[in-house]
């Protein structure tokens, strides 16, 4: 008689995302299952995304705000330290750049995003002469604020290369942090500030509304904004960014958010991980998706933002699918109800605060909380709590 064989579940991506999925898994009760979890991540740490705005301000250097689980924190679970080479979803096998091949009865894609600088021609040619930077990986967010650190007088221009990218209020905070430095150091009437986007205002998916006092916030600050500016091209020679309506404009310092790609590609499928937007479930069976790689289209036919607050979210809800999977299916699951939330910070040590219901029709209804200390401290305490948690 064979003797049944432990089930597998892979989880790819050891960020917020796959630490997230993990935990609820264990929450969710799949040691008495008898499983085998197995993490894989070329990286051993990462930073969160809300620290690095703080990096670019000053206000964090890489090294303090960079989580590298312990093994206590991720007891039971086997840790990978590989790049994923390909995912065979018809024979349900995982390649690894080490050549493992790991079968899986199970499989949550968790891998993030990658910046992808190479797809705006002339913006590598840029970073390499040392007139643009930008604020998406610790490194670059503090060589972004080496850069903030020297600047004495003109241009800076703050561009959103394309869409969709990480943290959509990151540009507007990324601006409202460098006129705050700016300030500080007394020359914020030497240096014109500009936000140049694809979109017609930030934070498209939380509305206009949302958007309109974004863009206000940024004109308190003496901050100019201009949407629907799609890039085309950088001369980093004659430091001038081209748009796709044949105009051109000027920067001494040009801070852009980079192209984004998925981190992974699935089977020959190319491009963000279609899901279920209420169950994270893939095309593919046995396969979810969630945070940052997943594409997931709200019921009035948005996008849903690429932020860590979703993929927190979502993780209890891919755990229970999972569970179900490789259990006996009784595991009780809920749906993924579109709510969360986004800090905004302002500079001053003050944050202000979107959150609501994304999936509400006829259209998402967010609600953008007055700026203050105490949400700036909250926001500080989340950081902390988090680093807490998987180093303890």
């Amino acid at each position: 008689m064979e003797m049944n064989m432990p089930k597998t579940i892979i989880v790819i991506g050891a960020g917020i995302a796959g630490l997230s999925v993990v935990e609820q898994l264990r929450e969710q009760g799949v040691r008495g299952l008898g499983c085998r979890v197995i993490l894989i991540d070329k990286a051993s740490s990462h930073t969160q995304g809300l620290s690095l705005p703080w990096i670019m301000r000053g206000w964090r250097v890489p090294e303090q705000v960079s989580v590298t689980p312990s093994p206590a924190a991720l007891e039971g679970v086997d840790c990978i330290r590989a790049a994923v080479q390909a995912v065979d979803p018809t024979e349900r096998i995982v390649s690894l750049d080490t050549g493992e091949q790991l079968r899986y009865d199970a499989l949550v894609l968790a891998a993030g995003t990658r910046n992808n600088i190479g797809w705006l021609p002339g913006l590598p040619e840029a970073v390499e002469a040392g007139v643009a930077v930008h604020f998406y990986d610790p490194s670059a967010a503090r060589e972004a604020h080496n850069a903030l650190d020297s600047f004495a007088e003109g241009r800076v221009l703050f561009l959103v290369a394309s869409t969709p990218y990480r943290c959509p209020a990151a540009p507007v905070e990324g601006a409202l942090l460098a006129a705050d430095l700016f300030c500080e150091y007394g020359i914020r009437e030497q240096v014109i500030i500009d936000m140049f986007t694809p979109e017609p205002h930030p934070m498209v998916t939380a509305g206009p509304v949302v958007g309109a006092q974004m863009i206000a916030m940024l004109a308190a600050a003496g901050i100019g904004f201009f949407g629907e500016r799609t890039p085309v091209g950088v001369d980093s020679g004659s430091r001038r960014v081209m748009f796709a309506d044949g105009t051109t404009e000027p920067f001494d310092l040009l801070i852009f958010v980079p192209p984004h790609k998925p981190a992974l590609s699935v089977g020959e499928f190319r491009g963000w991980i279609p899901v279920d937007n209420a169950t994270l479930a893939t095309q593919w069976p046995g396969v979810w998706a969630l945070g940052d790689i997943a594409s997931v289209t709200t019921p009035s036919g948005k996008p849903l933002p690429k932020a860590a607050t979703f993929a927190k979210a979502q993780a209890p809800v891919v755990a229970a699918g999972v569970l179900n999977i490789v259990g006996d299916g009784s595991t009780s699951v809920s749906a993924f109800d579109g709510r969360g939330e986004c800090f905004i910070e302002m500079g001053g040590h003050r944050s202000g605060l979107g959150q609501g219901d994304f999936y509400a029709l006829p259209a998402p209804r967010v609600d953008l909380a007055e700026p203050s200390k105490a949400i700036h401290d909250r926001k500080e305490r989340e950081e902390a709590e988090w680093i807490d948690w998987w180093q303890r």
